[in-house]
């Protein structure tokens, strides 16, 4: 049976006004199509009401004591010869697993069609990609239905975690082409939907998404970048699903707008996706998360857990002038919230890098940069001279405040005279944008950053870890061959803190913090004390997909706080 609903809302001028209608369908079809997910198709005695791709319907749940509200669930497909549509629903609670137990002949009591669609593209020629994650792909069936209707052949770029969580693919066949991508490789090309091989081959003109909110900011980032026109699907929590109630709002450059009105369709012009970008001198960096050197190897050793690209910059391995086979074994020990290291710079020279690494990394589109070390200024000067000719490496990071080598090291950046000799001579060779790593085994931090401010840095990073020691009770001896190593790790965050606070506020030139950094709460607050970038080191190992994780923590504590930029919060402790 067929109810108006007496409220008509307004759409943008892409679409007329759409009556909305309460309806009570019949079940024809309940498919499971995976542990999770079911396929629910229902149908009506009247004609379907006009439906179009990228709105969804209000679900009553019916027979579940713990659900009160219905469930808004995308438009998955519109069968018009059978009469049908399409619901595909991931069971996550009890309220969609009550819907997802209904049997055919059962009635489920629906509102529709509510929100505004996808826009059609002005050319049938345009190439189109439609982009979907999880249970994200639903809304993409129904609009490359739609498109090949008109002309278009759509591409499909759909993500999951395994080929277990890949749904419709025939379906999606049916009108495109259908590319793939899986966490663990079980189908398509490992990794994310950003990763994706396709979107080097191919320019498109328009692109569509609905997923997980990280993987839409990423294509939404990512079509920015290109300046390639994007609309994505929102999946605010919502109550009414007709914008009385007030609950789903985002916010936009129009203000706060009701995604179940407004949306869930919007272009990203229209959304705040707070401006990540930072720069350190010369050096432009997309986000403020960069990697530790030495905890990150060269990168390459991370492209399958994560996009290396969505990091800011990353900063490889200690690189000398000569070859290094670092500290006798044990070189690590295990501490209560950190470890210990005393590796000592072991790489195989500056030569190899730029013969052997360098032309891997070279075209990694993110910033790579080198970690410079040396046993003397001359070592530092050669090094950073063979650096400077590399055209894809935009910075190097001197690091002055290594714990774990005998000569040089730490050696030059425990004194203020000391630190800005080595900046100067490295300056005077070195011609793109020059770090320098600062130790905190010093009486006053401050004071050195001022000396290699002075010296000609354009930024400085710190902490370096901090001088510790680890003992074997039961064999009375060091754990460590060299009986001291470098701390790092979650303990050493409230020292670092203190530290970049300090040398914020006694310096120019951009800080980098680092020091126990294991999410994007410790990021923000470094960042909160002065920071302009952070470093993420230790939690590498703990967890290989950190620093994506910050990164996209960083841009919803901005986008909760009304934050435009990540650089307005900078040094904005109030003290």
């Amino acid at each position: 049976m067929h109810y108006l609903c007496t409220l008509k809302i307004k759409f943008t001028s892409l679409y007329r006004i759409m009556k909305k209608y309460i309806l009570d369908l019949t079940v024809t079809e309940n498919v499971r199509l995976h542990a999770n997910y079911v396929l629910l198709k229902l149908t009506s005695p009247s004609p379907l009401p006009d439906m179009l791709p990228g709105q969804f319907a209000e679900i009553r749940v019916d027979g579940s004591p713990t659900t009160f509200l219905r469930r808004p669930i995308s438009i998955n497909y519109v069968d018009r010869q059978r009469n049908e549509v399409w619901f595909l629903i991931q069971l996550i609670g009890d309220g969609t697993r009550q819907l997802g137990e209904a049997k055919a002949g059962d009635t489920v009591n629906v509102v529709l069609p509510l929100g505004n669609g996808f826009t059609m593209p002005e050319k049938a020629s345009d190439k189109l990609l439609l982009v979907g994650g999880g249970v994200g792909t639903a809304p993409m069936l129904y609009l490359g239905e739609q498109l090949a209707k008109n002309g278009s052949k759509p591409t499909f770029l759909l993500g999951a975690r395994s080929d277990k969580d890949l749904l419709q693919l025939e379906q999606f066949a049916a009108y495109g082409d259908v590319y793939t991508t899986t966490e663990d490789g079980s189908h398509g090309e490992k990794g994310y939907v950003t990763q994706h091989s396709i979107l080097n081959k191919v320019q498109f003109e328009q692109i569509y998404t609905c997923g997980p909110k990280p993987m839409m900011m990423a294509v939404a980032k990512y079509a920015k970048s290109k300046d390639i026109a994007c609309e994505v699907s929102l999946e605010n929590t919502m109550a009414c699903g007709i914008g009385a109630c007030l609950c789903c709002v985002e916010n936009t450059t129009e203000g706060h707008l009701c995604v179940c009105k407004e949306g869930p369709v919007f272009n990203i012009k229209k959304t705040i996706m707070a401006d990540l970008s930072v720069n350190i001198g010369e050096l432009q960096m997309k986000n403020p998360v960069m990697t530790a050197s030495g905890t990150f190897g060269y990168g390459e050793e991370f492209a399958d857990f994560i996009d290396i690209t969505r990091i800011g910059g990353i900063i490889v391995k200690g690189t000398t002038l000569h070859k290094r086979e670092g500290n006798p074994y044990p070189r690590m020990a295990e501490t209560p919230s950190g470890m210990l290291n005393a590796v000592g710079l072991q790489n195989k020279g500056v030569n190899y890098f730029v013969e052997q690494i360098y032309p891997r990394i070279k075209d990694i589109e993110t910033n790579m940069i080198v970690n410079v070390s040396g046993s003397a200024i001359e070592d530092y000067v050669k090094t950073a001279e063979a650096i400077n000719e590399l055209d894809k490496i935009p910075a190097i990071e001197l690091n002055i405040s290594c714990p774990n080598v005998k000569q040089g090291g730490m050696a030059f950046g425990v004194t203020a005279k000391g630190a800005e000799e080595v900046v100067k001579a490295v300056r005077a060779a070195y011609k793109k944008t020059l770090i320098v790593k600062l130790s905190p085994n010093v009486t006053s931090i401050a004071e050195i950053a001022r000396a290699v401010e002075n010296g000609g840095a354009d930024s400085v990073s710190l902490i370096n870890t901090l001088l510790g020691m680890a003992i074997d009770a039961e064999r009375r001896r060091p754990i460590l061959s060299t009986v001291t190593g470098g701390m790092s790790g979650a303990a050493v965050k409230p020292i670092a803190l203190r530290m970049v606070w300090q040398v914020a506020q006694a310096v120019k030139i951009p800080v980098i913090g680092l020091g126990g950094i294991m999410n994007w709460k410790d990021a923000v607050e470094f960042m909160l004390a002065g920071a302009s970038a952070i470093q993420i080191g230790t939690a590498n190992f703990i967890d290989p997909a950190v620093t994506i994780k910050v990164a996209e923590g960083i841009n919803d504590y901005l986008d909760r706080h009304g934050y435009k930029s990540v650089k307005e919060i900078i040094g904005a402790l109030e003290v």
